[in-house]
This record gives C-alpha cells, sequence and structure tokens, in this order.
C-alpha cells in the first residue's frame, strides 16, 4: 500500500515524523506493508523548526484509490495557507478524494483539506487551540472538540503533535490489523496508547494545572496507588488537614472531586490494558484498581459509551484473530 505524506512549507517537524516513525516501525516489525513517499508542491520546503526537507517529490498525477495520503501539519502562516489554497493542490486533493483515496489530516493539515472543500458536510477537528479557527474558516465543516481524532468516512483529522502517532497507530489497525498496531505501539514505547474520544488533554494533566502543593502530592498518592483502597478520611490524616477541607481544596484546584479523579486514572490503566493484554475484563478490573467488576464496566459505559469486552472485541475484529498481545 502507498502512503504519501505531503509536506507543506512551514511543516511542523513531529506532525511529520510521528506519523513517518509509525509506519516505518511497522515495516521493521512486520515486513513491508506501506511504501512510503514524500510528495510537495515544491522540491525543497523549509519546516517551521528550521529544518529544511529537500528532494520531495511532485504530486503524482496517478494514484492508487487503496492509498493514503497523509496531510501533515504546518505552522498557520500567510504563507502556509496561501500554498493551501493553491488551486494545483486543491484539485489535486479532489481528484484523489473523488477516487475513494483515505485522506487524513494532522493538525492544520485539517485547514489544507477544507481549503479543497472537503470537510463541507464532514465531522472533523484539529488541535485544541484552532477549534474555532477551524469554524470560522469552514462554517460548513462539524468541528469536534475535545477528540484526539475523528473518522468520517474516508475522512480522518486528528488533534496536534502527538495525537498524529494515535491515529497512525488506529489506521495501522484498520489495514492491517489490530496486533501490527500493538507491536509498533510497544516499539515506539507508546504504551497508553489514546482511543478517538479521549479528550486531547487528558484529565490527569489537565487537572494539575494548578499551584496547590498539597493537592499536587494528593494526586502523586492517588496515581501511585490505584489498586490500593483509598478513602478521603485516610487521605486527610496523612496530610494532616480534615477531610472537609480537602475535599474542598481539591475540587477548588482541579475542578473535580477525589473520586471522579481516581477513577479517571483507573480508566486510563484499564484502557491501557485492555489494547496492550489478553488479561480477562475481571482482571483488568483488578489491575486496575475497581473494587468490582460490575463497578468497572459501569464507569467504562459511562465514560466512552460502550462495554469493555465490545471494544476489546472491535480490536480483534480488526486483527482478524483470537488475541491482541
Amino acid at each position: 500500500m502507498d502512503v504519501y505524506f505531503l509536506v507543506l512549507p512551514d511543516v511542523h517537524l513531529l506532525d511529520m515524523s510521528g506519523p513517518v516513525q509509525a509506519i516505518h516501525e511497522t515495516n521493521e516489525l512486520h515486513g513491508v506493508r506501506f511504501n512510503m513517499h514524500f510528495i510537495s508542491v515544491a522540491e525543497q520546503v523549509a519546516s517551521w523548526q528550521g529544518l529544511s526537507l529537500a528532494r520531495l517529490e511532485p504530486l503524482p498525477e496517478t494514484i492508487g484509490a487503496d492509498s493514503l495520503v497523509m496531510v501533515c501539519g504546518m505552522k498557520l502562516t500567510d504563507g502556509s495557507r496561501e500554498t493551501a489554497a493553491d488551486p494545483v493542490l486543491v484539485r489535486w486533493l479532489q481528484s484523489v478524494h473523488h477516487q475513494g483515496v483515505k485522506l487524513a489530516g494532522i493538525c492544520t493539515g485539517a485547514f489544507v483539506l477544507g481549503e479543497a472543500g472537503l470537510l463541507n458536510g464532514r465531522r472533523c477537528t484539529t488541535h485544541h487551540r484552532l477549534l474555532n479557527q477551524l469554524r470560522f474558516r469552514f462554517p460548513e465543516a462539524e468541528v469536534i472538540p475535545e477528540r484526539i481524532f475523528v473518522e468520517d468516512g474516508n475522512l480522518y483529522t486528528s488533534a496536534g503533535v502527538t495525537a498524529g502517532i494515535d491515529l497512525t497507530l488506529h489506521l495501522i489497525s484498520q489495514l492491517r490489523g489490530a496486533r501490527e498496531a500493538v507491536d509498533t505501539a510497544r516499539e515506539l514505547v507508546v504504551f497508553a496508547r489514546r482511543m478517538a474520544d479521549d479528550p486531547q488533554i487528558s484529565l490527569h494533566f489537565r487537572n494539575r494545572n494548578h499551584v496547590s502543593p498539597l493537592i499536587h502530592e494528593v494526586q502523586d498518592v492517588l496515581a501511585r496507588n490505584l489498586c490500593q483502597p483509598v478513602t478521603v478520611a485516610r487521605l486527610a490524616e496523612r496530610f494532616r488537614v480534615s477531610p472537609r477541607h480537602l475535599q474542598r481544596l481539591f475540587r477548588a484546584s482541579t475542578g473535580v472531586s477525589i473520586k471522579s479523579y481516581l477513577t479517571d486514572l483507573r480508566l486510563g490503566r484499564a484502557s491501557e490494558l485492555l489494547a496492550l493484554t489478553n488479561d480477562s475484563v475481571e482482571l483488568v478490573a483488578e489491575k486496575s484498581g475497581f473494587q468490582s467488576t460490575r463497578s468497572f464496566r459501569d464507569a467504562w459505559l459511562k465514560r466512552y459509551g460502550t462495554s469493555p469486552s465490545g471494544m476489546r472485541n472491535q480490536l480483534k475484529m480488526n486483527a482478524g484473530v483470537m488475541d491482541v498481545s
């Protein structure tokens, strides 16, 4: 399968290199599954970080319908916007889209797809700081906030930076099976693989964006003791404050309750175990610190809208095998 990386001026290096490395690793691990091509509107472009990229191929005149085109994200400058609106590039993207080719916009790559009219009536996303700009520029697009990536037919868009790796792993899973995606994630040391519906900034990090040393310490204790019984009373005793004061300070600092924060940490651990092991749902619940399998299933369903086994079954169907380890 041919994979074309569209590299435009002011490209962000990680928006390009993350997906490239993921594709490269699956080729290294399982034989050459994907033929990589680096294409552009010019033979040489400068990245936003200053590194110049040369010997880029021109936009191919013909492309196989089973190909994948990944539009790498770039800094939104006047120059990059002008390039995205280049009639030659617009016509080329429209042509490959009409052939049914899979198109993936990494971060601001969504803006390039939008200039070609490909976001009209489609669900999409981008970096969380650029969501409103994407809505304003392409009012006919359905811009989805708080998503790592969005899939709408043969059109894919992702948040920025490392989210391009998550989307690429998802594409590898679709195209070559979940086993190869999991092997690639391990090789990349991406153990906490994120799913499409996960928020761009996880609660674990977003809720640490405060200045309370006490609450940072409490959060560290919670993260280190997921499988231990935790009560507000014990935490309060450990940190020599009243339970009521601790609860009030925790919510004021993080925006969520201690119970909600702990549940989110445990769901994050469970997501990793479901994706990377063959542990039973019962064992996943136990390893993640849930008191019972039922409480785990209920929390998972509330968060993701499906059951833990439903997610694993989907992985197996994608892989065409009976395990994903």
